[in-house]
């Protein structure tokens, strides 16, 4: 563990005094008390939620900080996040999150302002088409170690095609900057082929969603994250009830798109996998009368790695870990993951921004006001890290947020932005 210098100590120092809010605590629960705390606080408070069961969450038009601890403690069924104004930031982190109903998993709509998602799980569950993350109108989002997994199909009910469902989708970029680290997208399977009626209509195998979807209008940096797409659904079999010689088989559906990048996207990957969602297998054939032997129904197609324009940064990403939360009097302990022989920089910011520059592969979220240190060289073991200790808060104060991102420098003098962390520092009492 590597001693910090002076200026890393002084990293966590004083900052503008509208970092400095009040903590409201939830000790576990159900029902409405999660939505009764953020409604309660103050633009820029902190809320800190020690487990239990929420169902839907709404954060609106305020900066506010939202910690589960321990992580992953605390499930909710939605998060949307909303009309976040420019200057003003949002911070959510540490929840698992799983939808009962058809709306996405997490919504953040309309934000001019910077939102943060941090070790966030959003999954679908079977049979239900939702989509885990969808970004729409955002200006500044970043998301890192966190997990997006959209439903798989619903199977369509019948006597017709409608109403009919799409598998879910992992991330839905509409008309936003939108960066992802450290973070695995998934896309939904699509629904086998099965029969919908007594007249023997088929629904048709669905194709798999994908796991990233980006529109025409939207801005979208990939850092150590990977992509896979849904699995086709399966045709259906031959079917002798139908007489004399029965239904032939059908043929299984396309996997989904690891990432899909619409016609004018801005996608851009570093040390990212993509890959594209099995085809669904074709029916069986065989015979129900002596005269007709029915092949198998085709296989569906593996979906795209990627279907559209991406572009690839050279080299390999650098992982920044970090707490959540850290109470003063206690230490900071941070993990750099990276390429030996790297040279590490760590910026330390009160504030946080959205400035993606290509030469640097990354997005800069830490503010221009940063302070910045020489972390030190990544050992062989691939891992450096540091304890900074945490002092004392100004009088009055009860929490503070830091953002905090590395830069890799490396042996041929390129330079990486890493990962971003918000930790959020808590009076002890807390």
């Amino acid at each position: 563990m590597r001693t910090p210098s002076a200026v890393l100590l002084s990293c966590l120092a004083a900052a503008p005094a509208t970092a400095f809010q009040s903590v409201h605590v939830v000790n576990g629960g159900t029902g409405s008390a999660l939505q009764t705390a953020i409604d309660a606080a103050a633009s820029g408070d902190t809320v800190l939620v020690h487990g239990g069961g929420f169902g839907s969450i709404s954060i609106q038009a305020k900066s506010l900080t939202l910690i589960a601890e321990p992580a992953h403690g605390t499930a909710l069924n939605f998060l949307t996040i909303g009309s976040i104004a420019a200057g003003q930031r949002c911070v959510v982190a540490g929840f698992d999150i799983t939808p009962n109903s058809l709306a996405p998993a997490v919504t953040v709509l309309v934000c001019g302002g910077s939102v943060r998602l941090e070790d966030v799980r959003a999954q679908g569950t079977v049979n239900s088409s939702v989509d885990a993350l969808v970004v729409s109108g955002c200006a500044d989002v970043a998301c890192v170690r966190s997990v997006f997994a959209g439903g798989s199909q619903i199977p369509t009910p019948g006597p017709n095609q409608t109403p009919s469902y799409a598998a879910g989708r992992g991330v839905v970029c509409q008309g936003s900057q939108l960066a992802l680290y450290e973070s695995t997208m998934s896309g939904g399977d699509g629904q086998n082929d099965h029969f919908i009626n007594t007249v023997f209509a088929g629904s048709g195998a669905g194709a798999g969603g994908s796991a990233l979807e980006c529109d025409a209008t939207s801005t979208l940096l990939a850092s150590r994250s990977s992509f896979t797409g849904g699995k086709g659904g399966t045709g259906r079999g031959l079917t002798c009830a139908h007489l004399p010689c029965g239904l032939a088989p059908t043929p299984g559906a396309d996997g989904g798109a690891g990432i899909l990048a619409i016609a004018g996207a801005s996608v851009s990957v570093l040390d990212c996998a993509a890959q594209g969602g099995m085809g669904g297998v074709g029916g069986s054939g065989g015979q129900c009368c002596p005269q007709t032997t029915w092949p198998p129904g085709s296989n569906g197609q593996l979906g795209a790695a990627e279907q559209g324009a991406v572009t690839h940064f050279a080299g390999a990403g650098t992982a920044l870990v970090a707490p959540s939360v850290v109470r003063v009097g206690n230490p900071l302990a941070l993990s750099i993951q990276g390429t030996p022989g790297d040279v590490i920089f760590l910026a330390v910011s009160g504030q946080t921004r959205f400035a993606f520059d290509p030469f640097y592969s990354g997005v800069f979220l830490f503010g221009p006001a940063a302070r910045r240190s020489s972390f030190g060289v990544v050992p062989g073991s691939g891992t450096l890290g540091v304890s900074i200790p945490v002092g004392t808060l100004p009088g009055g104060a009860q929490s503070a947020v830091r953002y905090l991102q590395v830069l890799a420098r490396d042996p041929s003098g390129q330079l990486r932005l890493g990962s971003p962390a918000v930790v959020t520092l808590l009076d002890p009492s807390f």
